[in-house]
């Protein structure tokens, strides 16, 4: 049992320096994309890397929790918060894409990139629950 434990704290351990690694890039890819906006003045590329980003950070986290890995959907919260939490994610860099106007409080909302940190993690959970069909009812 003692052998069990270790390992389990290794893959736990091994998931943090993975989010370090992971952060490390982002930084790296963000400070990259901000050169290449000061020079060319398409600022939307920010918001779209954002977005990448925060996805990407969201499947990465949810990682830690997924107990088994047997394919087991769960459909109320794929469609109830995956991506309802997608939608709402990707409307800022479309509309500012387009060249649409937005009020000023969306696109703050949308700077703290949490609808697509829940998307992501809540995607990965939806596909691999752990819940017996007991509980959904």
């Amino acid at each position: 049992m003692k052998k069990f434990k270790g390992l389990a704290f290794f893959w736990k351990l091994l998931w943090v320096i993975g989010l370090i690694i992971l952060s490390s890039l982002f930084l790296y890819l963000e400070t990259q994309v901000r050169n290449y906006v000061d020079s060319t003045y398409i600022f939307s590329l920010i918001f779209w890397v954002n977005l990448m980003n925060s996805i990407i950070l969201g499947i990465y986290i949810s990682l830690i929790f997924v107990k088994k890995w047997s394919l087991n959907i769960n459909p109320t919260l794929l469609w109830g918060v995956s991506f309802p939490c997608l939608f709402i994610s990707i409307f800022i860099p479309i509309m500012i894409t387009l060249g649409k106007s937005i009020h000023y409080w969306i696109i703050q909302i949308s700077t703290f990139e949490v609808f697509g940190i829940v998307s992501g993690m809540t995607f990965i959970l939806s596909f691999f629950n752990n819940q017996s069909k007991i509980e959904h009812q």
